[in-house]
């Protein structure tokens, strides 16, 4: 009998364990093990405990009639659709590229999807209250702390050693992330097959994060001297998210930051008005005064925050000749004559005129695609068997494309979420998908009203990361980088103890 003890223990704890490790685990998302057993670059470590977690919890809870947020409800409908899409396109695909079959491409296809979904219905399920949010929050800084620390050791092997890692960091390298080859100018990729995921993972978790505990003045871990270790977090990684020098990340993170200085400045700006009100009455009275102060304060905002993003610009343009190009040569006239017609040519030559030519031809190669099927699309992962019928003929001048089109072993893609949808799932798809970020916004607006600090930071985190993912959606195409889902759980699980704690607090 008391041999079970011990077992009954380690049931109890197994599930607080293996969500501890999915979260810590989130920063690796090109794990070995996994990338060597399926052949597949988006492999992140933490699909192993969290499909264990899926097993063991997830499948009771729900057999237990254990209760989803409603803010789940979108985005299981839009699975299911892609779903029924699939089984249809069975019928319509003509599906031959390099004799990848149909139904192996839509097993490659799902099983990332499939993973999105779990992360997030996990997410959203796993905390009832707000400690438990809390104490997730933790795990997660916890591994963004582990994050910064490889970062800065990396900054240091790529900047003044030139990749060449030390024996023992070369070791770890190895263990715990399957990397692309990284020549050229200095870049870091943290524990990322590449750079620009190094940028979207912090764009889409722990800066959100991190930005809104600094903003709100919260904490889930104990202040020392009123610096909290999210504002120190805050500061190593915007360091070294801009030492991977992304250009969609880099506006995807400036969107943020300019959500949050409308926001700052908002408060501000009625903080004024109203010292102004108690200090000068006829302030109060006299309303042409009161608009000209408010019209003074917008312009002085304006100006401080352009004045702070082209100080930004220059520091990023100065390492990053890439970035440059805009502030270093600038459009001609006739060029901006040419961009004005608004069409994919003005496309192309922006595209070609500041180095990313490439991701011009895989967002048109998706948009043609989706102009001929613009209702269901061509199936979710079918992008490909299209791409060469509906390739603009620019593409073939790039070694690239032709390197994607001809040597690759995989289909193409649209390198683009918001294509990808388009393309691949139609308007109704992509509606669908739609709503599902609208409502997650509208319930991160509500709870934003809540009293809980931890409920509070969540809510604008989800904000930020929802309107980073308006840029992100044109660089990353996958479902199968947690990030997105693991913030939009959290959003999910804070709305519904929010929810809850409002009708707990009604009076009789």
């Amino acid at each position: 009998m008391a041999s079970r003890v011990p077992i009954r223990r380690w049931i109890k704890w197994l599930p607080i364990i293996l969500w501890a490790i999915t979260l810590i685990g989130l920063p690796l998302t090109s794990f070995p093990l996994i990338t060597n057993l399926t052949g597949a670059t988006v492999a992140p470590f933490s699909a192993i405990p969290i499909a264990l977690l899926g097993v063991i919890w997830f499948v009771p809870y729900v057999l237990r009639h254990g209760r989803l947020p409603k803010e789940t409800v979108p985005f299981i409908v839009f699975t299911l659709f892609a779903v029924a899409l699939a089984a249809y396109a069975f019928f319509e695909v003509d599906a031959y590229f390099r004799s990848i079959s149909l139904f192996s491409q839509t097993i490659r296809t799902f099983a990332p999807l499939g993973l999105g979904l779990t992360f997030f219905l996990i997410t959203s399920a796993w905390q009832i209250d707000s400690s438990g949010l809390r104490k997730s929050l933790q795990f997660i800084h916890f591994g963004g702390f582990l994050l910064l620390i490889w970062s800065l050791a990396q900054s240091v092997v790529v900047f003044f050693f030139n990749y060449n890692y030390p024996p023992l960091m070369e070791a770890i390298k190895n263990a715990l992330v399957t990397q692309s080859f990284l020549t050229g100018a200095p870049r870091l990729a943290g524990l990322t097959w590449e750079p620009s995921w190094f940028a979207h993972q912090l764009n889409m978790l722990y800066l959100p994060l991190w930005l809104a505990a600094t903003y709100q003045r919260t904490s889930v871990f104990r202040k020392i001297w009123k610096i909290s270790f999210e504002n120190i977090f805050l500061v190593l990684g915007m360091c070294v998210f801009f030492l991977s020098s992304p250009r969609i990340g880099a506006a995807a993170c400036m969107l943020m930051l300019f959500f949050l200085f409308i926001k700052f400045n908002i408060a501000v700006y009625r903080w004024i008005i109203q010292r102004l009100e108690r200090l000068w009455g006829l302030f109060r009275r006299f309303q042409p005064a009161r608009v000209g102060v408010g019209v003074c304060l917008v312009i002085l905002f304006i100006a401080v925050y352009f004045g702070f993003s082209a100080g930004l610009l220059k520091i990023v343009g100065a390492r990053d000749w890439r970035v440059g190009l805009l502030l270093n040569s600038p459009l001609s006239p006739t060029e901006l004559k040419e961009i004005s017609a608004f069409d994919e040519n003005a496309l192309f030559l922006v595209g070609k005129r500041f180095i990313f030519l490439e991701r011009t031809v895989y967002w048109i190669d998706g948009w043609h695609i989706f102009n001929d099927y613009p209702i269901l699309g061509v199936g979710l992962g079918n992008t490909g068997y299209y791409y060469i019928s509906h390739l603009p003929s620019i593409g073939y001048g790039s070694i690239e494309v032709r390197s994607i089109l001809y040597q690759n072993d995989g289909l193409p893609n649209t390198k683009s979420m918001w294509y990808r949808l388009l393309a691949e799932t139609g308007l109704i798809g992509f509606s669908l998908f739609i709503t599902w970020l609208l409502v997650l916004w509208s319930s991160a607006s509500k709870s934003l009203r809540s009293q809980d600090a931890t409920i509070k930071t969540v809510a604008l985190a989800g904000q930020l990361a929802l309107v980073a993912y308006i840029f992100e959606g044109f660089s990353v195409d996958t479902f199968g980088l947690p990030y997105l889902f693991v913030m939009a759980g959290l959003v999910a699980s804070a709305g519904a103890i929010y929810r809850r704690q409002a009708v707990s607090q009604k009076p009789g």
